[in-house]
């Protein structure tokens, strides 16, 4: 009888294991090299030449990529914060009074500034 669930849970290892190794890597890359390193996981060009802030947000990226990122529930969690966040700021005058249309909202939760 051959069960599939082992070769599933050597290729989740082999994935942590390479993700182990990128991110430890970081620590070795100099600015340059980070600012490569972005381009090639976000495909646009950094906006920031602190290596802190570039090892974070590759790290970050790193892991989404290997784990799959969020789940549906906190996709829609994070929109639906959004939409209400900036509604209260509309509320208390922060947006001169108006509340945002959806296109304002959807545009403010996402984008090259907000993680996907």
């Amino acid at each position: 009888m051959g069960r599939q669930a082992p070769t599933v849970r050597c290729d989740k290892r082999a994935v942590v294991v390479q993700m182990g190794v990128d991110l430890a890597a970081l620590s070795r890359f100099t600015g340059p090299e980070l600012a490569e390193r972005y381009l090639v996981l976000f495909d646009q060009p950094v906006r920031s030449r602190n290596k802190v802030f570039l090892r974070k947000r590759l790290a970050w990226r790193i892991q989404e990529l290997a784990e799959g990122g969020l789940s549906e529930r906190a996709l829609a969690r994070i929109e639906e914060l959004g939409t209400a966040a900036l509604r209260v700021m509309a509320a208390s005058g922060a947006c001169g009074g108006r509340v945002p249309d959806e296109a304002s909202v959807r545009a403010a939760t996402s984008g090259p500034f907000v993680p996907p």
